[in-house]
């Protein structure tokens, strides 16, 4: 298994089990910020952890997502920065094969959360 199949996989089940404007949320988000943290770190390839991740990919994953959710998605600055900080931290810290399912499935959750209690 792959990122991709895992991201496609992931996107599939988000879909199934969460409302459309949440699936639509998380997937924007997650397919945005995780190619710009990508290329990113691929062209600054500043503070490796394990074989691919990098600082630089990071911080432009939490600046990506913090973007999305707060100017495109129209959430609040602060749970904008709490939802991308903890993403962020699912991302740096998840294992390489199945971190895009991970991603996705966290972002759904933390979304669906968001709107339960806002």
């Amino acid at each position: 298994m792959t990122g991709a199949t895992s991201l496609w996989v992931g996107m599939y089940f988000s879909f199934l089990l969460f409302p459309l404007d949440i699936f639509k949320i998380a997937a924007s988000v997650v397919l945005i910020a995780d190619a710009v943290a990508a290329i990113g770190g691929k062209i600054v390839p500043v503070g490796f952890k394990g074989n691919s991740k990098t600082v630089a990919g990071f911080i432009l994953f939490m600046g990506t997502s913090i973007l999305l959710f707060w100017q495109y998605w129209n959430i609040p600055l602060l749970p904008a920065l709490i939802i991308s900080i903890i993403l962020s931290g699912i991302e740096w810290y998840s294992p390489e094969l199945i971190e895009n399912f991970i991603l996705i499935a966290s972002n759904s959750m933390l979304i669906f959360i968001y709107f339960l209690i806002r």
